[in-house]
């Protein structure tokens, strides 16, 4: 674990290339009847939901 004063600072291009390659982007499906499909987009990683 870095130290709260410690941090990194990454060009763009690299996050987003970062991203891409390990995320996965779907549409949510809709669980219940009033619901709509696609209403947010998901980020996977290795097939499971990226949470916070």
């Amino acid at each position: 674990m870095l130290p709260d004063d410690v941090f990194h600072v990454y060009w763009s291009d690299d996050v987003v290339s970062v991203l891409a390659d390990n995320f996965e982007v779907v549409n949510s499906v809709k669980k219940a009847k009033n619901q709509f499909d696609a209403q947010k987009a998901l980020f996977r990683f290795g097939g499971k939901n990226a949470v916070r």
